[in-house]
């Protein structure tokens, strides 16, 4: 059964730019993430994979049902993945089909590259693999620190501070909206 269908991604501001909409699991890596690229179509023109990114999905009613909703507690980013993750436990299918298009005005919520967005991302990363893929957590938590070391190298300490606030939040186990306004002051300094 098919529980969930999406699009082709296009960035909004770059119309040809194909956007990851789409992904895999690969945890050991220390990172769940997409790429369309090496898909294989079927005769129809779609693709089964293992994520489906959330800004614009197609969702089976049985299929929430019998999954539930998505986790409030990620509030943004990895609240999709950590979705598509237990709708494949499941056993529903997640179906990409490219001959759909939409675009996307990515990353509104928090800006692309702010604080906020490292902050969320780390912590819910670290969260999804806690939750469903504990044995590759040490890849996980590595990954998170060379990005933030990264940052530091380029000398951009406000989105540094927001994965070394992702991972202690993580570690205390904070959940859902947290830390917005100092982080988005951070950002604005930026």
């Amino acid at each position: 059964h098919v529980g969930i269908a999406g699009p082709l991604e296009l960035d909004y501001y770059e119309p040809g730019r194909v956007v990851d909409s789409v992904g895999v699991v690969r945890p050991w890596r220390g990172v769940i993430g997409g790429t369309a690229r090496g898909l294989t179509l079927d005769c129809q023109g779609c693709a089964d994979v293992d994520l489906l990114s959330g800004f614009n999905l197609f969702v089976r009613c049985d299929a929430v049902q019998a999954v539930g909703p998505m986790d409030e507690g990620f509030f943004l980013y990895c609240e999709d993945t950590e979705w598509c993750v237990r709708m494949r436990k499941k056993g529903w299918r997640l179906l990409h089909v490219p001959a759909a298009r939409v675009w996307h005005k990515g990353s509104q919520s928090t800006g692309w590259g702010s604080p906020l967005m490292y902050y969320y991302t780390t912590r819910n990363q670290l969260r999804l693999f806690s939750m469903h893929f504990p044995y590759a957590l040490p890849s996980a938590l590595i990954r998170s620190a060379l990005r933030g070391l990264k940052l530091v190298r380029y000398r951009r300490w406000p989105q540094c501070w927001g994965v070394v606030r992702g991972c202690w939040d993580w570690m205390r186990g904070k959940l859902g909206m947290a830390q917005i306004r100092r982080l988005r002051r951070r950002r604005d300094e930026a």
